[in-house]
């Protein structure tokens, strides 16, 4: 019997007009209430499909996707939200999701849960070449979020080509570099268009090392708030240092702040 797809109910007033729009589709959903839930669907599921119906996109955690990354390689996750901004659709892709749609809702969903490898191998290789080599790459760029995926291509593309496992070039760096450098554009630089954002890589057959420096005032790590914090388990901000030291092996702040550097080592 083919497994279900799950529709997971985080807002049940958008899960209801979801719903209303599948037709005949709706007979193979089967509800859950909590993400926690679809956890204990995966231990048994073939091909664990999801709906995550929510209110506002930017509320979901991407630490949940990675989570079921984590523990099913070849689950397909999708949001339909309400309200999605370009920064939480890119967060949320980035992190394993399929992808996010708002209303009107017109869905297949057996064709939205199936979908092409982001990086595709187009080219042959020879595994070979890699322990013999290193490449290093700098980016002096404008304090403007809509180079952030230019970037995020390019050190995934430079972890692919170096062997690193998929879980890394395809969500951990990709999520680690986008948090970063939207920190620095953002919070560090204030958007400001005569300040510069300096990006410096490199990486080889062991370890990618990124160092990300922007000309703002700097902050102290240590002050920043901590999303562990039983108070704060539901905002909806906060997250991002979190999330970039739990995807990368080190994390070192330095300058006053304003330089993150970040290494993720390859597993043999």
């Amino acid at each position: 019997m083919a497994d279900p797809t799950w529709l997971i109910r985080l807002h049940p007033g958008v899960a209801e007009e979801f719903v209303a729009t599948l037709g005949d589709q709706r007979d193979s959903l089967e509800f859950l209430d909590s993400p926690a839930e679809f956890f204990q669907k995966l231990e048994n599921a073939r091909t664990p499909m999801a709906v995550v119906a929510v209110e506002r996109a930017e509320d979901l955690d991407p630490l949940w996707f990675r989570e079921v990354r984590r523990r099913s390689d070849v689950a397909q996750v999708l949001v339909v939200a309400r309200e999605c901004s370009e920064s939480a659709w890119r967060r949320l892709v980035l992190a394993g999701a399929v992808g996010v749609e708002c209303p009107p809702w017109q869905l297949d969903l057996e064709a939205e849960l199936f979908s092409e490898p982001v990086i595709s191998n187009l080219f042959r290789r020879h595994a070979g070449v890699r322990p013999h080599g290193k490449s290093m790459f700098r980016y002096t760029l404008p304090s403007d979020t809509d180079y952030v995926v230019g970037i995020v291509h390019i050190v995934s593309l430079m972890a692919l080509e170096f062997g690193f496992p998929s879980l890394d070039y395809m969500m951990n760096l990709p999520l680690a570099v986008d948090e970063a450098l939207t920190n620095a554009v953002v919070h560090g630089n204030k958007r400001d268009p005569n300040k510069r954002v300096e990006v410096e890589g490199q990486v080889d057959d062991s370890m990618l090392l990124l160092k990300i420096t922007d000309e703002g005032p700097g902050f102290r790590r240590e002050e920043a708030a901590n999303p562990l914090d039983p108070e704060r388990l539901m905002a909806t901000g906060g997250r991002g240092l979190f999330l970039i030291e739990s995807v990368m092996d080190e994390v070192k702040w330095t300058q006053d702040g304003r330089c993150i550097t970040m290494i993720k080592r390859r597993s043999h």
